[in-house]
Protein backbone atom coordinates (compact mmCIF):
# COMPACT_ATOMS: atom_id res chain seq x y z
CA UNK A 1 0.00 0.00 0.00
CA UNK A 2 3.06 2.59 0.65
CA UNK A 3 4.50 1.77 -2.40
CA UNK A 4 1.73 2.24 -4.33
CA UNK A 5 0.14 5.12 -2.49
CA UNK A 6 3.85 6.84 -2.97
CA UNK A 7 3.60 6.08 -6.88
CA UNK A 8 -0.37 7.94 -7.43
CA UNK A 9 0.89 10.80 -4.79
CA UNK A 10 3.85 11.53 -6.46
CA UNK A 11 1.76 13.08 -9.93
CA UNK A 12 0.09 15.82 -7.17
CA UNK A 13 2.62 16.17 -4.58
CA UNK A 14 5.29 16.47 -6.72
CA UNK A 15 4.25 18.53 -9.30
CA UNK A 16 1.44 20.73 -8.20
CA UNK A 17 2.54 23.65 -10.71
CA UNK A 18 1.99 21.87 -13.80
CA UNK A 19 -0.81 20.18 -15.49
CA UNK A 20 0.78 16.16 -15.90
CA UNK A 21 -0.45 15.10 -19.32
CA UNK A 22 -0.42 10.88 -18.12
CA UNK A 23 -4.08 10.13 -18.41
CA UNK A 24 -3.99 7.32 -15.96
CA UNK A 25 -7.80 7.07 -14.47
CA UNK A 26 -8.80 3.65 -14.26
CA UNK A 27 -9.71 4.66 -10.77
CA UNK A 28 -12.53 7.27 -10.26
CA UNK A 29 -12.18 10.65 -8.93
CA UNK A 30 -14.63 9.54 -5.43
CA UNK A 31 -12.67 7.18 -4.98
CA UNK A 32 -9.12 8.36 -5.13
CA UNK A 33 -7.62 8.36 -1.75
CA UNK A 34 -8.93 4.50 -1.25
CA UNK A 35 -6.91 4.06 -4.84
CA UNK A 36 -3.99 4.72 -2.45
CA UNK A 37 -4.22 0.96 -1.25
CA UNK A 38 -6.14 -0.69 -3.99
CA UNK A 39 -4.95 0.51 -7.81
CA UNK A 40 -1.74 1.24 -9.46
CA UNK A 41 -2.74 3.90 -11.47
CA UNK A 42 0.78 5.09 -12.43
CA UNK A 43 1.80 1.99 -14.79
CA UNK A 44 4.05 2.99 -17.70
CA UNK A 45 2.61 3.18 -21.13
CA UNK A 46 4.22 4.79 -24.09
CA UNK A 47 0.49 6.31 -25.20
CA UNK A 48 0.82 8.92 -21.97
CA UNK A 49 4.37 10.19 -23.67
CA UNK A 50 3.78 12.83 -26.94
CA UNK A 51 6.86 11.85 -28.31
CA UNK A 52 9.14 8.78 -28.37
CA UNK A 53 12.76 8.00 -29.71
CA UNK A 54 14.87 4.61 -30.07
CA UNK A 55 18.34 5.79 -29.34
CA UNK A 56 19.66 2.68 -29.77
CA UNK A 57 18.80 -1.67 -29.27
CA UNK A 58 19.22 -0.95 -25.59
CA UNK A 59 17.56 2.55 -24.73
CA UNK A 60 14.77 4.38 -25.90
CA UNK A 61 13.15 7.88 -24.52
CA UNK A 62 9.79 8.63 -24.27
CA UNK A 63 8.88 12.37 -23.33
CA UNK A 64 6.19 15.23 -22.67
CA UNK A 65 7.25 18.98 -22.66
CA UNK A 66 4.10 20.35 -20.32
CA UNK A 67 3.17 24.17 -18.39
CA UNK A 68 4.63 27.82 -18.90
CA UNK A 69 7.13 30.01 -18.11
CA UNK A 70 10.07 29.50 -15.08
CA UNK A 71 7.74 26.48 -14.67
CA UNK A 72 7.67 24.41 -17.61
CA UNK A 73 8.98 21.06 -17.03
CA UNK A 74 9.67 17.49 -19.49
CA UNK A 75 8.77 14.86 -18.38
CA UNK A 76 10.79 11.47 -19.04
CA UNK A 77 9.79 7.86 -19.49
CA UNK A 78 13.03 5.84 -20.28
CA UNK A 79 13.79 2.50 -21.11
CA UNK A 80 17.08 0.87 -20.66
CA UNK A 81 17.80 -2.74 -21.06
CA UNK A 82 18.19 -4.19 -17.91
CA UNK A 83 16.76 -5.40 -14.62
CA UNK A 84 19.51 -4.67 -11.97
CA UNK A 85 21.26 -1.75 -13.27
CA UNK A 86 21.84 1.50 -12.11
CA UNK A 87 20.80 4.07 -14.88
CA UNK A 88 22.20 7.51 -16.48
CA UNK A 89 20.94 10.29 -18.54
CA UNK A 90 22.60 13.93 -19.12
CA UNK A 91 22.38 16.41 -20.52
CA UNK A 92 25.78 17.95 -22.66
CA UNK A 93 26.95 21.30 -23.75
CA UNK A 94 25.67 22.29 -26.92
CA UNK A 95 28.28 22.28 -29.04
CA UNK A 96 30.00 19.81 -27.78
CA UNK A 97 27.48 16.60 -26.79
CA UNK A 98 30.16 14.61 -24.55
CA UNK A 99 30.05 13.21 -21.17
CA UNK A 100 32.74 16.41 -20.19
CA UNK A 101 30.77 19.07 -19.61
CA UNK A 102 27.24 17.30 -18.68
CA UNK A 103 24.69 17.84 -16.19
CA UNK A 104 23.81 14.10 -15.44
CA UNK A 105 20.91 12.39 -13.51
CA UNK A 106 21.78 9.04 -12.44
CA UNK A 107 18.41 6.08 -11.15
CA UNK A 108 18.55 3.13 -9.20
CA UNK A 109 16.20 0.88 -7.38
CA UNK A 110 17.22 0.17 -4.18
CA UNK A 111 14.87 -1.38 -1.39
CA UNK A 112 11.76 -0.84 -3.71
CA UNK A 113 12.43 2.41 -3.88
CA UNK A 114 13.76 5.16 -6.85
CA UNK A 115 16.41 6.55 -6.31
CA UNK A 116 17.94 9.64 -8.02
CA UNK A 117 21.31 11.44 -8.14
CA UNK A 118 22.24 14.95 -9.45
CA UNK A 119 25.45 14.83 -10.94
CA UNK A 120 27.52 16.75 -13.20
CA UNK A 121 30.79 15.99 -15.39
CA UNK A 122 33.90 17.56 -16.44
CA UNK A 123 35.83 15.00 -17.29
CA UNK A 124 35.93 11.42 -18.88
CA UNK A 125 35.88 9.90 -14.75
CA UNK A 126 33.03 8.97 -12.36
CA UNK A 127 30.81 12.15 -11.92
CA UNK A 128 30.52 14.63 -9.28
CA UNK A 129 27.28 15.05 -6.83
CA UNK A 130 25.63 18.33 -7.74
CA UNK A 131 26.71 20.16 -4.41
CA UNK A 132 23.69 22.81 -4.68
CA UNK A 133 20.62 21.19 -4.88
CA UNK A 134 18.67 18.18 -6.95
CA UNK A 135 16.25 19.92 -9.52
CA UNK A 136 14.55 15.97 -10.55
CA UNK A 137 11.59 14.34 -9.05
CA UNK A 138 11.16 10.57 -9.00
CA UNK A 139 8.36 9.43 -10.72
CA UNK A 140 7.40 5.62 -11.07
CA UNK A 141 9.53 2.56 -12.25
CA UNK A 142 8.46 -0.70 -14.08
CA UNK A 143 10.88 -3.77 -14.67
CA UNK A 144 9.84 -6.52 -16.44
CA UNK A 145 11.38 -8.97 -18.88
CA UNK A 146 14.97 -7.79 -20.13
CA UNK A 147 14.29 -4.11 -19.35
CA UNK A 148 13.13 -1.04 -16.90
CA UNK A 149 11.54 1.76 -17.34
CA UNK A 150 11.90 4.56 -15.01
CA UNK A 151 9.70 7.92 -14.96
CA UNK A 152 11.13 11.45 -13.65
CA UNK A 153 10.72 14.87 -14.13
CA UNK A 154 12.46 18.63 -14.01
CA UNK A 155 12.40 21.86 -14.85
CA UNK A 156 13.61 23.46 -18.50
CA UNK A 157 15.28 25.98 -16.54
CA UNK A 158 18.23 25.86 -13.63
CA UNK A 159 19.15 28.54 -11.57
CA UNK A 160 22.43 26.78 -10.78
CA UNK A 161 24.31 27.01 -14.01
CA UNK A 162 27.42 25.56 -12.70
CA UNK A 163 26.23 21.83 -12.60
CA UNK A 164 23.07 21.82 -14.64
CA UNK A 165 22.54 22.45 -18.04
CA UNK A 166 18.97 24.64 -19.13
CA UNK A 167 17.20 22.63 -21.79
CA UNK A 168 16.41 25.31 -24.27
CA UNK A 169 14.21 25.73 -27.25
CA UNK A 170 16.37 27.58 -29.72
CA UNK A 171 15.49 25.28 -32.62
CA UNK A 172 18.83 23.01 -32.43
CA UNK A 173 18.98 20.12 -31.32
CA UNK A 174 19.41 19.07 -27.22
CA UNK A 175 22.63 16.80 -26.96
CA UNK A 176 21.78 13.72 -24.81
CA UNK A 177 23.71 10.85 -23.00
CA UNK A 178 22.38 7.73 -21.92
CA UNK A 179 24.55 4.95 -20.18
CA UNK A 180 23.48 1.87 -17.89
CA UNK A 181 25.35 -0.28 -15.33
CA UNK A 182 25.25 -4.10 -14.81
CA UNK A 183 24.87 -3.82 -11.60
CA UNK A 184 23.08 -1.51 -8.82
CA UNK A 185 25.72 0.23 -8.15
CA UNK A 186 27.35 3.24 -9.68
CA UNK A 187 30.10 2.54 -11.43
CA UNK A 188 31.79 2.38 -15.32
CA UNK A 189 29.42 1.65 -17.72
CA UNK A 190 31.29 0.36 -20.47
CA UNK A 191 29.80 -0.13 -24.06
CA UNK A 192 26.32 0.33 -22.28
CA UNK A 193 26.38 4.20 -23.90
CA UNK A 194 24.84 6.42 -26.05
CA UNK A 195 23.91 9.59 -27.35
CA UNK A 196 21.27 11.10 -29.19
CA UNK A 197 20.78 15.09 -30.36
CA UNK A 198 17.35 15.91 -30.58
CA UNK A 199 14.67 18.21 -30.99
CA UNK A 200 12.84 18.44 -27.68
CA UNK A 201 10.11 20.86 -28.93
CA UNK A 202 9.88 19.80 -32.72
CA UNK A 203 10.98 16.10 -32.71
CA UNK A 204 8.86 15.60 -36.06
CA UNK A 205 10.10 18.06 -38.18
CA UNK A 206 12.15 16.67 -40.76
CA UNK A 207 14.55 19.46 -41.91
CA UNK A 208 14.82 18.39 -45.49
CA UNK A 209 10.82 18.35 -45.62
CA UNK A 210 11.24 22.26 -47.02
CA UNK A 211 13.46 21.30 -49.37
CA UNK A 212 11.43 18.96 -51.61
CA UNK A 213 10.78 21.01 -54.66
CA UNK A 214 14.69 21.18 -55.17
CA UNK A 215 16.33 18.92 -56.97
CA UNK A 216 18.86 15.85 -55.51
CA UNK A 217 22.47 14.97 -56.67
CA UNK A 218 23.46 11.87 -54.51
CA UNK A 219 27.16 11.79 -54.68
CA UNK A 220 28.99 8.55 -53.09
CA UNK A 221 32.10 6.35 -52.73
CA UNK A 222 32.10 3.31 -55.52
CA UNK A 223 33.36 0.59 -53.02
CA UNK A 224 35.91 2.27 -51.57
CA UNK A 225 38.29 0.03 -49.12
CA UNK A 226 38.97 2.10 -45.95
CA UNK A 227 43.06 2.05 -45.53
CA UNK A 228 43.98 0.54 -42.09
CA UNK A 229 46.37 3.72 -41.57
CA UNK A 230 45.03 5.78 -38.70
CA UNK A 231 44.27 8.94 -40.66
CA UNK A 232 43.46 9.20 -44.07
CA UNK A 233 41.83 12.19 -46.23
CA UNK A 234 40.47 10.64 -49.57
CA UNK A 235 39.66 13.00 -52.14
CA UNK A 236 38.45 10.47 -54.89
CA UNK A 237 35.11 11.36 -54.68
CA UNK A 238 34.54 14.01 -56.99
CA UNK A 239 31.70 15.40 -59.40
CA UNK A 240 32.06 17.41 -62.79
CA UNK A 241 29.06 19.12 -64.11
CA UNK A 242 28.49 18.29 -67.39
CA UNK A 243 27.55 21.01 -70.23
CA UNK A 244 24.03 22.29 -69.05
CA UNK A 245 23.67 20.00 -66.12
CA UNK A 246 22.96 23.15 -63.45
CA UNK A 247 20.31 25.72 -64.20
CA UNK A 248 22.12 29.73 -64.97
CA UNK A 249 20.91 30.31 -61.52
CA UNK A 250 21.49 27.04 -59.32
CA UNK A 251 22.10 27.39 -55.75
CA UNK A 252 22.76 24.86 -53.25
CA UNK A 253 20.26 25.14 -50.19
CA UNK A 254 21.09 22.37 -48.21
CA UNK A 255 23.40 18.87 -47.81
CA UNK A 256 23.22 16.01 -45.74
CA UNK A 257 25.86 13.28 -45.08
CA UNK A 258 25.13 9.73 -45.90
CA UNK A 259 26.87 7.03 -44.18
CA UNK A 260 27.61 3.44 -44.88
CA UNK A 261 25.56 1.40 -42.08
CA UNK A 262 28.23 -0.04 -39.77
CA UNK A 263 30.70 2.60 -41.00
CA UNK A 264 29.64 5.39 -38.13
CA UNK A 265 33.06 4.86 -36.38
CA UNK A 266 34.74 5.34 -39.59
CA UNK A 267 33.67 9.00 -40.83
CA UNK A 268 35.21 11.35 -39.16
CA UNK A 269 34.43 14.98 -40.88
CA UNK A 270 34.10 15.81 -44.35
CA UNK A 271 34.65 18.83 -46.53
CA UNK A 272 32.62 19.83 -49.72
CA UNK A 273 34.47 22.22 -52.12
CA UNK A 274 33.26 23.66 -55.11
CA UNK A 275 36.28 23.19 -58.08
CA UNK A 276 36.59 26.38 -59.99
CA UNK A 277 37.63 24.90 -62.81
CA UNK A 278 36.66 21.30 -64.69
CA UNK A 279 39.82 19.46 -62.43
CA UNK A 280 39.25 17.35 -59.70
CA UNK A 281 42.37 18.41 -58.24
CA UNK A 282 42.52 21.52 -59.39
CA UNK A 283 41.26 24.55 -56.91
CA UNK A 284 38.61 24.81 -54.83
CA UNK A 285 36.51 26.53 -51.86
CA UNK A 286 35.03 25.32 -49.13
CA UNK A 287 31.28 24.95 -49.20
CA UNK A 288 30.05 22.81 -46.33
CA UNK A 289 32.57 20.74 -43.88
CA UNK A 290 30.56 18.47 -40.91
CA UNK A 291 31.24 16.03 -38.85
CA UNK A 292 27.82 15.33 -37.36
CA UNK A 293 25.07 13.47 -39.32
CA UNK A 294 22.46 16.00 -38.86
CA UNK A 295 21.38 17.77 -42.62
CA UNK A 296 22.15 21.14 -42.92
CA UNK A 297 19.70 23.40 -44.37
CA UNK A 298 20.69 27.02 -45.29
CA UNK A 299 17.89 30.05 -44.45
CA UNK A 300 15.18 30.03 -46.78
CA UNK A 301 16.84 33.35 -48.66
CA UNK A 302 20.38 32.30 -48.67
CA UNK A 303 22.48 29.67 -50.94
CA UNK A 304 25.38 28.54 -52.17
CA UNK A 305 26.39 29.64 -56.01
CA UNK A 306 26.91 26.70 -57.75
CA UNK A 307 26.71 28.24 -61.07
CA UNK A 308 29.89 29.43 -60.49
CA UNK A 309 31.81 26.38 -60.11
CA UNK A 310 32.74 23.80 -62.57
CA UNK A 311 32.22 20.88 -60.11
CA UNK A 312 32.12 19.51 -56.29
CA UNK A 313 34.49 17.72 -55.06
CA UNK A 314 33.76 15.86 -51.69
CA UNK A 315 37.22 14.98 -48.97
CA UNK A 316 36.06 12.22 -46.15
CA UNK A 317 38.45 12.20 -43.58
CA UNK A 318 38.55 8.58 -42.13
CA UNK A 319 39.51 7.26 -38.46
CA UNK A 320 40.65 4.00 -38.10
CA UNK A 321 42.39 3.67 -35.08
CA UNK A 322 42.10 -0.03 -34.83
CA UNK A 323 43.78 -0.14 -38.12
CA UNK A 324 40.77 -2.83 -39.35
CA UNK A 325 41.24 -4.19 -43.04
CA UNK A 326 38.61 -5.17 -45.30
CA UNK A 327 36.12 -1.98 -44.85
CA UNK A 328 34.06 -1.45 -47.85
CA UNK A 329 32.32 2.22 -47.81
CA UNK A 330 29.52 3.91 -50.33
CA UNK A 331 29.15 6.88 -47.87
CA UNK A 332 28.87 10.30 -49.42
CA UNK A 333 26.77 13.20 -49.29
CA UNK A 334 23.36 14.66 -50.64
CA UNK A 335 22.90 18.18 -52.44
CA UNK A 336 20.23 20.00 -52.61
CA UNK A 337 20.35 22.84 -55.16
CA UNK A 338 17.15 25.09 -56.48
CA UNK A 339 17.09 26.79 -60.11
CA UNK A 340 15.65 29.55 -58.59
CA UNK A 341 18.40 32.40 -57.21
CA UNK A 342 18.17 33.19 -53.59
CA UNK A 343 18.45 36.89 -52.10
CA UNK A 344 21.87 36.11 -50.74
CA UNK A 345 25.15 34.48 -51.81
CA UNK A 346 26.33 32.60 -49.07
CA UNK A 347 29.99 31.73 -48.30
CA UNK A 348 32.46 30.18 -45.60
CA UNK A 349 35.44 32.84 -43.84
CA UNK A 350 37.76 30.44 -42.17
CA UNK A 351 39.91 31.90 -38.61
CA UNK A 352 42.15 30.73 -37.07
CA UNK A 353 44.99 28.36 -39.07
CA UNK A 354 43.29 27.78 -41.93
CA UNK A 355 46.20 26.40 -44.35
CA UNK A 356 47.81 24.67 -41.00
CA UNK A 357 50.91 27.44 -41.49
CA UNK A 358 51.77 25.81 -38.38
CA UNK A 359 52.46 22.21 -39.52
CA UNK A 360 54.99 20.41 -37.68
CA UNK A 361 55.62 22.77 -34.96
CA UNK A 362 55.37 20.74 -31.49
CA UNK A 363 52.81 21.59 -29.35
CA UNK A 364 54.02 21.90 -25.90
CA UNK A 365 53.12 18.75 -22.90
CA UNK A 366 50.73 19.67 -20.70
CA UNK A 367 47.80 22.62 -21.20
CA UNK A 368 48.48 25.21 -23.92
CA UNK A 369 46.63 27.84 -25.53
CA UNK A 370 47.29 29.51 -29.26
CA UNK A 371 45.68 32.39 -30.16
CA UNK A 372 45.23 33.47 -33.79
CA UNK A 373 44.02 37.15 -34.84
CA UNK A 374 41.99 38.44 -37.97
CA UNK A 375 43.13 42.09 -37.55
CA UNK A 376 40.62 44.94 -38.12
CA UNK A 377 42.44 46.37 -41.26
CA UNK A 378 41.66 43.04 -42.92
CA UNK A 379 38.28 43.00 -42.14
CA UNK A 380 37.89 46.55 -44.18
CA UNK A 381 38.51 45.21 -47.04
CA UNK A 382 35.08 43.96 -47.11
CA UNK A 383 32.54 45.60 -49.04
CA UNK A 384 30.55 45.31 -46.49
CA UNK A 385 28.90 44.36 -42.80
CA UNK A 386 28.49 40.23 -42.35
CA UNK A 387 25.53 37.94 -41.31
CA UNK A 388 26.64 35.52 -39.83
CA UNK A 389 24.26 32.52 -39.81
CA UNK A 390 26.49 29.38 -38.56
CA UNK A 391 29.45 28.11 -37.64
CA UNK A 392 31.92 24.86 -37.17
CA UNK A 393 34.87 24.81 -34.41
CA UNK A 394 37.47 22.56 -35.34
CA UNK A 395 40.68 20.82 -33.37
CA UNK A 396 41.65 17.02 -33.61
CA UNK A 397 42.18 14.83 -30.51
CA UNK A 398 44.27 16.61 -27.93
CA UNK A 399 41.83 20.25 -28.38
CA UNK A 400 40.30 20.33 -25.26
CA UNK A 401 38.54 24.10 -25.76
CA UNK A 402 38.19 26.57 -28.58
CA UNK A 403 36.36 30.00 -29.00
CA UNK A 404 36.25 32.71 -31.08
CA UNK A 405 35.88 36.83 -29.81
CA UNK A 406 34.66 39.96 -31.81
CA UNK A 407 36.05 43.02 -31.19
CA UNK A 408 34.97 46.83 -32.14
CA UNK A 409 37.21 49.82 -31.80
CA UNK A 410 39.36 47.11 -29.56
CA UNK A 411 36.26 46.34 -27.24
CA UNK A 412 34.96 43.00 -27.06
CA UNK A 413 31.26 42.63 -28.55
CA UNK A 414 30.81 38.97 -28.28
CA UNK A 415 32.08 35.56 -27.91
CA UNK A 416 30.43 34.52 -31.55
CA UNK A 417 31.07 30.83 -30.74
CA UNK A 418 32.90 28.60 -27.96
CA UNK A 419 33.27 24.90 -26.89
CA UNK A 420 34.12 24.97 -23.78
CA UNK A 421 34.35 20.72 -23.20
CA UNK A 422 35.58 19.79 -27.25
CA UNK A 423 35.76 16.44 -28.11
CA UNK A 424 36.84 15.51 -31.22
CA UNK A 425 34.23 11.98 -31.79
CA UNK A 426 31.38 15.18 -31.07
CA UNK A 427 31.93 17.66 -33.43
CA UNK A 428 29.10 19.96 -35.02
CA UNK A 429 27.78 22.99 -36.53
CA UNK A 430 26.32 25.34 -34.48
CA UNK A 431 23.48 27.30 -35.95
CA UNK A 432 22.69 30.64 -35.10
CA UNK A 433 19.55 31.92 -33.44
CA UNK A 434 18.86 35.03 -33.91
CA UNK A 435 21.97 36.03 -36.58
CA UNK A 436 24.74 37.48 -35.56
CA UNK A 437 26.32 40.13 -37.16
CA UNK A 438 30.07 40.90 -38.18
CA UNK A 439 30.94 44.40 -39.18
CA UNK A 440 33.33 45.85 -41.51
CA UNK A 441 36.55 46.89 -39.69
CA UNK A 442 35.90 44.51 -36.56
CA UNK A 443 38.47 42.08 -35.26
CA UNK A 444 38.71 38.69 -34.40
CA UNK A 445 40.95 36.34 -31.99
CA UNK A 446 40.33 32.32 -32.21
CA UNK A 447 42.01 31.14 -29.47
CA UNK A 448 42.39 26.71 -29.04
CA UNK A 449 43.48 24.97 -26.02
CA UNK A 450 45.77 21.45 -26.20
CA UNK A 451 45.81 18.88 -23.60
CA UNK A 452 49.02 17.19 -24.48
CA UNK A 453 49.30 14.37 -22.49
CA UNK A 454 52.55 12.70 -23.73
CA UNK A 455 54.05 15.91 -25.33
CA UNK A 456 54.50 14.15 -28.96
CA UNK A 457 51.68 16.40 -30.76
CA UNK A 458 52.37 18.59 -33.69
CA UNK A 459 49.96 20.61 -36.04
CA UNK A 460 49.27 18.45 -39.21
CA UNK A 461 46.46 17.17 -41.27
CA UNK A 462 46.19 13.41 -39.25
CA UNK A 463 43.78 12.62 -36.20
CA UNK A 464 47.34 12.41 -34.46
CA UNK A 465 47.99 16.28 -35.27
CA UNK A 466 46.41 19.23 -34.21
CA UNK A 467 44.87 22.14 -36.32
CA UNK A 468 42.74 25.25 -35.62
CA UNK A 469 40.09 26.41 -37.46
CA UNK A 470 36.48 27.91 -37.11
CA UNK A 471 34.34 27.63 -40.16
CA UNK A 472 32.27 30.80 -40.27
CA UNK A 473 29.17 30.36 -42.83
CA UNK A 474 27.76 34.01 -43.47
CA UNK A 475 26.34 35.86 -45.83
CA UNK A 476 26.93 38.19 -48.49
CA UNK A 477 30.02 36.40 -50.29
CA UNK A 478 32.96 38.52 -50.45
CA UNK A 479 35.91 38.84 -53.04
CA UNK A 480 38.58 39.92 -51.46
CA UNK A 481 41.20 36.91 -49.56
CA UNK A 482 39.75 37.70 -46.09
CA UNK A 483 36.23 37.05 -46.99
CA UNK A 484 37.33 33.89 -46.96
CA UNK A 485 40.50 33.22 -45.50
CA UNK A 486 41.52 35.11 -42.57
CA UNK A 487 44.22 34.27 -39.93
CA UNK A 488 47.79 32.81 -39.44
CA UNK A 489 49.84 33.91 -42.27
CA UNK A 490 46.83 34.28 -44.66
CA UNK A 491 44.40 37.04 -45.38
CA UNK A 492 46.76 39.85 -43.26
CA UNK A 493 45.71 37.63 -40.01
CA UNK A 494 48.87 36.12 -37.88
CA UNK A 495 49.79 33.88 -34.78
CA UNK A 496 49.02 36.62 -31.99
CA UNK A 497 49.68 34.58 -28.56
CA UNK A 498 51.17 31.16 -26.90
CA UNK A 499 51.21 29.89 -24.23
CA UNK A 500 52.16 26.83 -22.35
CA UNK A 501 52.30 24.88 -18.99
CA UNK A 502 49.38 26.23 -18.09
CA UNK A 503 46.73 25.40 -14.98
CA UNK A 504 42.99 24.19 -15.33
CA UNK A 505 42.25 28.04 -14.23
CA UNK A 506 43.26 29.32 -17.76
CA UNK A 507 40.45 27.34 -18.95
CA UNK A 508 37.56 29.54 -17.66
CA UNK A 509 34.98 27.36 -17.50
CA UNK A 510 31.61 28.46 -17.09
CA UNK A 511 30.05 25.29 -16.15
CA UNK A 512 31.89 22.38 -13.53
CA UNK A 513 32.85 24.15 -10.53
CA UNK A 514 33.58 22.75 -7.38
CA UNK A 515 33.98 25.61 -5.54
CA UNK A 516 30.53 24.71 -2.94
CA UNK A 517 31.03 28.61 -1.94
CA UNK A 518 29.16 29.08 -5.38
CA UNK A 519 25.74 27.49 -3.70
CA UNK A 520 25.76 30.19 -1.17
CA UNK A 521 24.88 32.39 -4.15
CA UNK A 522 21.81 30.59 -4.93
CA UNK A 523 18.52 31.92 -3.51
CA UNK A 524 17.16 28.08 -2.29
CA UNK A 525 19.50 25.32 -3.46
CA UNK A 526 18.55 22.70 -1.53
CA UNK A 527 15.08 23.23 -0.40
CA UNK A 528 15.35 24.68 2.36
CA UNK A 529 15.34 28.48 1.42
CA UNK A 530 19.09 29.29 3.22
CA UNK A 531 20.93 28.39 -0.10
CA UNK A 532 23.92 26.87 2.57
CA UNK A 533 25.30 24.29 -0.23
CA UNK A 534 24.33 21.34 1.68
CA UNK A 535 21.43 20.46 -0.58
CA UNK A 536 20.28 16.62 -0.73
CA UNK A 537 21.80 15.78 -4.10
CA UNK A 538 19.85 11.64 -3.73
CA UNK A 539 15.95 12.39 -3.74
CA UNK A 540 13.86 8.74 -3.57
CA UNK A 541 10.36 8.07 -4.95
CA UNK A 542 9.05 6.65 -1.51
CA UNK A 543 10.69 7.67 0.81
CA UNK A 544 9.61 11.82 0.97
CA UNK A 545 5.28 10.06 0.73
CA UNK A 546 5.27 7.17 3.03
CA UNK A 547 4.53 8.94 6.10
CA UNK A 548 1.99 11.41 4.31
CA UNK A 549 0.20 8.05 2.52
CA UNK A 550 0.09 6.82 6.52
CA UNK A 551 -1.83 9.48 7.42
CA UNK A 552 -4.09 9.25 4.75
CA UNK A 553 -4.89 5.99 5.30
CA UNK A 554 -5.60 6.64 9.19
CA UNK A 555 -8.32 9.30 8.45
CA UNK A 556 -10.08 6.91 6.08
CA UNK A 557 -10.47 4.35 8.59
Amino acid sequence: AEYMGARILSTFVQQPSVTRKMSRSSCSIAFALFALLICDTNAFSSSDYDHSHTVNSDIKLHWNIVGSGDSQEIQLGIEYKTTTGWMGFGVSEANSGSMPGSDIMVAYVTDGELVLEDRYSFAYDTPELDPCENNWKAGTYTRSGSKTIIEVSRKLAVEDTQHDRPIQNDGNPTRLIFAYGSSSKFGYHGTRHATASINLFDPDVDLLDSLSDDTVLELRQNNYEIPTAETTYDESLCHLFAEGELPDDAVMTGISMYVTPGNEAYIHHIVVSGLWDSDCDGDSINIWVTASHDPFVLPSDVGFDLSQFKGISVEIHYNNPEHDSGVIDTSGIDVYYSATARTHKAAILQFGDPNVQLVGQSIPEGLSSYTFSCPASSTNQWSGDLTVFASFLHMHKSGTKMLTKQFRNGKLIRTSNEVEYYDFAMQRTTEFEPFISFKKGDSFKTTCFYRNEDGTRTFGLGSENEMCIDFVYYYPAQEVTSGYLCGYQIGGGDLDDSQSDLDDSALEYSFGTTDTSYCDQLGDGNGDGNGDGNGDSAVSLVGSLSLFAAVVVALMF
